[in-house]
């Protein structure tokens, strides 16, 4: 590090929470700090910190700073890992970093602990975790799915009465005991009925008019029901085909991490958790948010709805949940996403993203608020240190 960076004030230009934080962190070092339209000297500066909300200005900036000051360390908040990949090569001496990447492994610390799953505030055992997949996989999903529908329910039951039916016409028709009628009732239904005269051993032709009769009614009921057993069966694996792909219904998880708002933040904790092993299950008002679709890549089941609603926190299965986590970017809808996840469900412990420090202090004495966290204040010290240090 040059002596002007031992030196020289440190600029500060952004009006973002993390721009007020980084400028408190600056005092409590002692160390001296200007802001845009204070009388400075652009050759005097030691590192100048780049950390309003908007990248593209940040950028902006940093470009024209380095014009006025070729010596001065830059220091730049973007979310694009990209842009900080390329910019040192342009700027020279820049470091380029990420408020939600910084905070994020903390949140998730807060949240679940430091392990992943088998060491969370929930520790589950080999037996739970097998239970869970188990629960968790496409095969029980479409089990579940066709149970819950009554006209599968009806089916069956009409395919047992057919059975039974087709058994007792093979008995009094044909003579047999009570286990080769049995084989002929069930055969009867994959083979449409009496007509392959194999399954009886005689002509159906031969046999008595209402016989006959009966025989051609149920392969008649045979063809509906066995059609809408199929078509059932080839509907639950489509939708649960297009749940997998587009995130679909949580209802399923059991010990995953519910993540309400899909910003910058949100977004970089869900990498982080899935990162760790867990399972996801994230709702977002915007539809057309940048990271709905890679957040489904990521296998996190997502919901479009307002945090707000309690009737969607229903569908996150929160009760079954390891912990909440209340990411979106307004105080007011953290607060009431994480109070109505504690009505749902007590026991789960929810962490809040807080603007606020002092309200962020009191939160974390309510009981079932495990910790409540500001990304400014999570990720000041680091940019301070990447400009001082």
């Amino acid at each position: 590090m040059t002596a002007s960076h031992d030196l020289g004030p440190t600029l500060v230009v952004g009006d973002s929470h993390l721009a007020h934080e980084v400028v408190r962190e600056l005092a409590a070092r002692n160390a001296p700090c200007v802001r845009p339209g204070d009388a400075l000297a652009w050759e005097q500066l030691g590192a100048a910190v780049f950390c309003d909300d908007d990248d593209p200005a940040n950028i902006a900036g940093a470009i024209d700073l380095r014009e006025r000051a070729p010596a001065t360390r830059i220091v730049l908040r973007s979310f694009n890992s990209r842009i900080a990949d390329r910019l040192p090569e342009l700027l020279g001496d820049c470091r380029v970093l990420s408020a939600s990447r910084i905070a994020a492994p903390h949140i998730c610390d807060a949240a679940v602990g430091t392990g992943g799953p088998e060491h969370g505030p929930r520790r589950r055992t080999w037996a739970t975790r097998t239970v869970d997949r188990v629960r968790g996989s496409s095969a029980t999903a479409v089990g579940r799915q066709l149970w819950r529908r009554p006209l599968l329910r009806w089916s069956l039951a009409g395919m047992a009465l057919l059975v039974l039916v087709q058994t007792l016409v093979a008995r009094a028709a044909f003579g047999y005991d009570a286990v080769e009628s049995l084989h002929v009732g069930i055969a009867s239904i994959t083979t449409f009925g009496f007509a392959d005269s194999g399954l009886a051993g005689v002509a159906l032709a031969d046999e008595a008019p209402a016989v006959q009769v009966a025989a051609t009614l149920t392969m008649l009921i045979d063809v509906v029901l066995v059609t809408v057993l199929l078509a059932l069966v080839a509907d639950a694996l489509i939708g649960e085909r297009f749940a997998r792909v587009f995130g679909g219904s949580a209802r399923r998880l059991r010990g995953h991490v519910v993540i309400a708002g899909l910003g910058t933040v949100g977004f970089r904790v869900l990498d982080e958790l899935h990162r760790r092993g867990y399972r996801c299950a994230v709702i977002e008002a915007d539809d057309d948010g940048p990271f709905v679709a890679a957040a489904r890549r990521l296998g996190a089941h997502v919901t479009i709805a307002d945090v707000r609603q309690e009737e969607e926190f229903g569908q996150l299965s929160i009760d079954r949940a390891v912990a909440v986590l209340a990411l979106t970017d307004s105080d007011s809808s953290n607060l009431e996403a994480a109070f109505t996840a504690m009505s749902i469900a007590p026991d789960v412990p929810v962490v809040v993203r807080c603007y606020d420090p002092q309200l962020a202090a009191r939160l974390e004495r309510l009981d079932g608020v495990a910790a409540s966290r500001s990304v400014a204040r999570l990720s000041a010290p680091a940019f301070v240190a990447a400009a001082l240090d």
